[in-house]
This record gives structure tokens, C-alpha cells and sequence, in this order.
């Protein structure tokens, strides 16, 4: 599957017979609610549940319940991105993340593992292609601000440790190039 198409698009519903409203974002992801992962879908073997309440599953099911319309720290985004991109590109897992809606807390932590897996560089671009795939994902704006930030930082430390890098096998005759790249 190539990076950055959309693996379904939306409605899977249509596939699966009409009922689930659940969405393919990559060949092994999907974005859900509440509602979906109830229903035991078939392809999913792994459900990463952000709703506020955890329930009982044939599937394995991780709780890890975040507050909507809220700040989210660092560490959060770093964990819940880490866990999805470990289950689907280091297990092969095929994994559900919901909320309780799919609209706002569950879109953003597939924007986060999207970008921690180097499908996409922005956030916003993540953002565009998940909203192709799932039409009614609208982060809220506190949230959205949280992952943006987590990112920025995440991106800034990256490039500084490369820097180091550069520094430590005496390359500074090659430092120009590298700031010339770290400020597109």
C-alpha cells in the first residue's frame, strides 16, 4: 500500500454490510467509535480504547481513557502513538482506536502515530488525509494544539540530536548542509 492513500476511504460500512461506521486509514489501521469496536469487527485484531469507559472483549483491548477538549502532555501522545505504530508495523496487528464518538480524541492519536511512523511531516497534512478517510473527524481545538505541540517538539528534538551527530564524528565542514535542511 502506498503512503498516503487512502487505504478505504470512507465507508467501510458499505464492505462490512452497511452497520459499522468504522474507517480504513492504513492497510492495518482503522478509526471507529465506541459503537464499532463493540461489534467485534472481523479484520481487527487489537482495539486501543480512549472512550471513558473500557468493556469486555473477544479482541485485546488496551483502556488508556483521555479527557476530550483538554491539553494533553507530551508523554501521552509519545505512549499512545508508540503503541499503535508498535502494533501495527512491529506485531502486524490489524488495530482499532476509538473514542467514544471517532470525531475528535481517536482521530488525533492516528494523526500522532501517522506521524511518528513518517507517513506524513505536518500535522495538518496528517490531519487532511484522516478527514479524507473519516469526513467527520474535527479534533477539538485543545486537543489539536496539545498534539501540534508535542510534535514540534518531538521534530526539534530529532534535528538536535542529529546536530550532535554531525558534531561527534567531527563533520563540522558539513554543519551548512544540515542547517540548510533543518530549516525547510
Amino acid at each position: 500500500m502506498q503512503r498516503g492513500v487512502c487505504a478505504a476511504g470512507p465507508g467501510i460500512a458499505a464492505w462490512w454490510g452497511g452497520t459499522l461506521s468504522m474507517d480504513q486509514i492504513l492497510e492495518r489501521l482503522y478509526l471507529g467509535s465506541l459503537e464499532d469496536a463493540q461489534v467485534q469487527p472481523a479484520p481487527v485484531t487489537r482495539i486501543l480504547n480512549l472512550a471513558q469507559r473500557s468493556y469486555l472483549s473477544q479482541i485485546p483491548c488496551r483502556w488508556y481513557w483521555i479527557p476530550d477538549e483538554r491539553w494533553l502532555p507530551a508523554p501521552v501522545w509519545e505512549r499512545l502513538s508508540a503503541q499503535v505504530a508498535r502494533w501495527i508495523d512491529g506485531e502486524h496487528q490489524c488495530v482499532l482506536v476509538h473514542c467514544r464518538l471517532g470525531v475528535s480524541r481517536s482521530p488525533s492519536v492516528v494523526v500522532a502515530t501517522l506521524l511518528r511512523c513518517g507517513y506524513f511531516r505536518e500535522p495538518e497534512t496528517a490531519l487532511q488525509y484522516v478527514h479524507r478517510c473519516r469526513e467527520l473527524v474535527n479534533p477539538h481545538q485543545a486537543t489539536w494544539a496539545s498534539l501540534c505541540a508535542w510534535w514540534q517538539e518531538r521534530t526539534h528534538r530529532h534535528r538536535d540530536e542529529e546536530w550532535r551527530e554531525l558534531l561527534r564524528y567531527g563533520m563540522r565542514e558539513y554543519a551548512h548542509i544540515w542547517d540548510a535542511l533543518a530549516a525547510r
